[in-house]
């Protein structure tokens, strides 16, 4: 069995901090004001995270550290939050995500 590596570690942990964030900002909606459409966006947001966990996992997740160009600039998480979600603490751990994957994985 293959042991993760210390950035393979982090950027899980990166991964679930962003998943239990949001599963807690669903727990959060107002239902009063309406903003009940924003559980389908964080449930995707967290559907979406998950597949990206288990891909690190199992070592299919690209990593920019390997010397092999990526395909994209970075994996989305803020472009996709940008659409819709006005929560700066999402926005703001979803950029350390994404800088921890641009810089150190």
């Amino acid at each position: 069995m293959n042991t993760l590596d210390e950035e393979e570690n982090g950027f899980i942990k990166l991964i679930q901090e962003n998943i239990d964030l949001s599963e807690r900002k669903i727990s959060e909606i107002n239902y009063e004001k309406l903003d009940t459409w924003k559980i389908e966006y964080y449930q995707r947001l967290i559907n979406n995270l998950k597949t990206m966990k288990n891909s690190v996992i199992s070592r299919k997740f690209p990593r920019p550290s390997s010397g092999i160009p990526p395909v994209v600039t970075n994996i989305g998480v803020t472009r996709y939050l940008g659409e819709w979600c006005d929560d700066e603490d999402v926005i703001e751990m979803a950029k350390k995500l994404e800088a921890f994957h641009r810089d150190k994985y």
